[in-house]
């Protein structure tokens, strides 16, 4: 456990196998004074997400959980304990944290995303993990669900990117993911599907946000030398590509 320079409340802490253990929003905190944004970033990610990573199975193979915290939860304790160590970072970290993300790649995506332009970022601020599609009354004749879930969605520009894990072998899961992609289009959005390939570079990312911008309506913008080395550093702490 790291050490805080503020009395802990016992609401703070939970009791595992009858060990006392810092709650997951405390832990969050402590983590601020250890890891990088980014790496925090993931973090809170992952606690606010639909799954939980299994190393034994691989970074794409994970478990689902419900959701161990919300960043709602997260700001709360970081407002009980402002000016210890690892606190404004944590608090920068969580502008970059989404509730349910259910894959760590959508959380590498979100985090990828949101972050400033400053950062090595996309910077695109609005933007929401596993997002609800609704489907209206109008559109239940010609779609087959009662609604969609999006990897990442930028709602305002009603696009949504898709992580595709290559994982097709069996022609039933790759009918079902088009059929699904064709009617997410039907409800009036972009869908963008991606891969690990364009994210494992840093001239396969600047593409990739090209693209995005492109479909969302934004300007493009060119990058600088630094803008280049800082969305190396950001990939790198995000695990997209090796140091």
């Amino acid at each position: 456990m790291v050490a805080i320079s503020k009395e802990v409340r016992d609401s703070d802490i939970c009791v595992i196998d009858g060990i006392p253990c810092s709650s997951p929003e405390l832990t969050y905190l402590q983590l601020g004074s250890i890891l990088s944004q980014s790496e925090l970033a993931l973090v809170g990610m992952e606690l606010c997400g639909i799954y939980t990573q299994a190393p034994d199975r691989g970074f794409d193979k994970f478990k689902n959980r419900p959701a161990v915290t919300s960043p709602e939860r997260i700001a709360a304790t970081l407002d009980r304990y402002k000016g210890v160590d690892g606190n404004r970072l944590a608090r920068m970290a969580l502008a970059n944290v989404r509730s349910f993300a259910a894959s760590p790649r959508e959380s590498q995506m979100c985090v990828l995303f949101s972050t400033s332009i400053v950062r090595g970022g996309f910077g695109l601020k609005s933007i929401e993990a596993n997002a609800l599609i609704p489907v209206n009354n109008e559109a239940r004749n010609i779609v087959t669900g009662q609604y969609y879930l999006g990897d990442v969605l930028l709602p305002c520009a009603r696009l949504v990117v898709e992580y595709d894990s290559g994982r097709h072998d069996d022609p039933t899961s790759f009918a079902r993911d088009r059929r699904r992609r064709n009617e997410v289009e039907l409800l009036g959005y972009r869908v963008l599907s991606i891969s690990l390939n364009n994210l494992a570079s840093e001239g396969a990312a600047s593409l990739l946000e090209a693209q995005v911008r492109a479909m969302a309506g934004r300007k493009p913008r060119k990058l600088s030398r630094k803008n280049r080395l800082t969305r190396r550093q950001l990939l790198e702490e995000l695990g997209l590509l090796a140091p």
